[in-house]
């Protein structure tokens, strides 16, 4: 099973999960995502990396937002 899609992770809304990737949100207005670990980072001292992707889809819909934290 992939790591992504394991118990250990949240998902919510609209997220997908595949084997190398998330998606969080479709080209669909309205819409939401969830995607979060359930275990806390038991450290002070952390790096993420991390690739993101934003594309404009066929509802040309610029109303949304992104979090990290």
């Amino acid at each position: 099973m992939s790591d992504l899609l394991s118990a250990d992770w949240f998902l919510n809304g609209a997220t997908v999960a595949t084997d190398n990737h998330v998606i969080l949100t479709p080209s669909i207005a309205q819409r939401y995502g969830v995607f979060m670990h359930t275990m806390p980072i038991d450290t002070s001292d952390f790096e993420i990396l991390f690739d993101v992707s934003v594309s404009e889809g066929p509802s040309g819909s610029r109303d949304s937002g992104f979090a990290l934290w």
